[in-house]
C-alpha cells in the first residue's frame, strides 16, 4: 500500500528542515561571512555570503564544524526573530 504524498512530505520535512534554516552562524562556522552588494538593475541592497579563501581545512576542522552545525541551527532559529526585527524583512511590495 502506497502512502500518499502528503504523509511523505510530512515525515521527510522534519529532515529537510536544518537544510532550508541556514544563517549567519552556521554559515560563519563553514566559512563564509556576509557580504552586501547592489543589484544593478534595481539598485537594492542585497546581503549574501561569500567564501573566506583563508579557510582552513583538515579532518579535524571538518569534524569539529560537523559538531558545531546542530547547535548553530538552534542558535539561527533562536535568533531569527531578533535578526528580523533588527534587520527588517525584506519586502519588495513596500514603499522605501
Amino acid at each position: 500500500m502506497k502512502r500518499p504524498a502528503l504523509v511523505r512530505a510530512k515525515h521527510c520535512l522534519p529532515l529537510a528542515l536544518p537544510f532550508m534554516l541556514t544563517s549567519c552562524f552556521t554559515m560563519m562556522v563553514w566559512g563564509f561571512l556576509p557580504a552586501s552588494d547592489v543589484d544593478p538593475v534595481t539598485g537594492a541592497d542585497e546581503t549574501g555570503f561569500e567564501y573566506m579563501t583563508e579557510t582552513r581545512w583538515s579532518w579535524g576542522l571538518f569534524f569539529g564544524r560537523l559538531g558545531l552545525t546542530p547547535f548553530t541551527l538552534v542558535l539561527d532559529c533562536l535568533t531569527c526573530p531578533v535578526q528580523a526585527i533588527w534587520f527588517g524583512w525584506p519586502d519588495d511590495d513596500c514603499p522605501k
